[in-house]
């Protein structure tokens, strides 16, 4: 069962698979990525990046961070992913 937020048709999913696809971009290791997500980070005061997207400032803010400390995500990547609809972002290879 997927965590509350992630389940299909919630009003997050579409955040939160940006968020999982993006971080892997970054991270290239889904273990990294899970790590990651549920850490608090003091870059959103305290709050975990998981949390943090839930709002769209947070979204903004996230996805910048990952820009910069994951570093094999391109500026690219990063602005494309919020605009594609969900079936495509799904259909995107290493995702």
């Amino acid at each position: 069962m997927a965590p509350v937020g992630r389940e299909f048709g919630s009003s997050y999913y579409e955040r939160l698979t940006a968020l999982d696809q993006a971080a892997f971009a970054a991270f290239q290791s889904w273990e990294q990525v899970r790590e990651w997500l549920t850490a608090p980070n003091a870059q959103l005061d305290g709050a975990c990046p998981e949390d943090a997207v839930r709002s769209p400032d947070g979204l903004s803010k996230v996805m910048s961070i990952l820009m910069v400390s994951g570093g094999r995500a391109s500026d690219e990547f990063m602005r494309e992913i919020e605009n594609l609809p969900i079936q495509e972002r799904d259909t995107l290879k290493g995702l």
